[in-house]
């Protein structure tokens, strides 16, 4: 009987020392896009936005991606470079990632964009370390590139010999107008990354 209960507080003991982890979360402006040089991978309309990384010294690779909702209903996703966080070394914990000197408005975030500053903090709010990311001189024109979308007409399309597909396009554009602010910014988020 004493061997069982040694034997399952062993088990306990050595099953908390592998779950314990370095666990990270990123709010929606924040794009992780690599851990340790390890894709991460998210769907259409899902963002992950919590990451579980080892403990240590990690490399996550970020970028700034905002979206705008205009008065006029037209849309702005403005996304930075890629540029990479070298952190720390990292004990099992909570951490997230946050905007240093977020822009509150559009124009602001235009400028932000160009050289976003990430910080990473521990759960205490401590800041353990920030990265300035800044814009990459030979980075193309798809890097760069803002993706505007101007507002649905809620009219039905003229069909056309030009316009075959009425019915997808009329369904995408219902479906849109159906959506809440939150699933149009995570499918403006998903065109512009498509785009890179």
């Amino acid at each position: 009987m004493r061997v069982k209960v040694m034997a399952a507080s062993l088990a306990i003991l050595c099953s908390t020392s592998v779950v314990a982890a370095v666990n990270i979360s990123a709010p929606d402006e924040i794009k992780v896009i690599a851990i340790n040089d390890q894709e991460v991978k998210t769907g259409l309309l899902s963002k992950k936005n919590d990451y579980v990384l080892t403990e240590g010294i990690n490399k996550i690779a970020v970028r700034y991606n905002a979206f705008f909702e205009h008065h006029d209903h037209s849309h702005d996703v403005l996304k930075s470079d890629v540029f990479t966080i070298h952190t720390p070394v990292l004990k099992s914990g909570k951490y997230h990632l946050s905007l240093i000197n977020a822009p509150q408005d559009f124009e602001a975030a235009k400028q932000y964009q160009q050289q976003p500053i990430i910080g990473l903090y521990d759960q205490n709010k401590n800041l353990l370390v920030q990265q300035v990311g800044t814009k990459a001189s030979n980075s193309s024109w798809l890097n760069s590139i803002n993706v505007t979308t101007t507002q649905i007409e809620t009219s039905k399309p003229t069909v056309s010999n030009d316009f075959i597909n009425t019915q997808s396009d009329q369904a995408l554009i219902q479906l849109w107008q159906k959506s809440s602010k939150d699933e149009r910014q995570k499918f403006m988020q998903w065109i512009a990354e498509q785009s890179k």
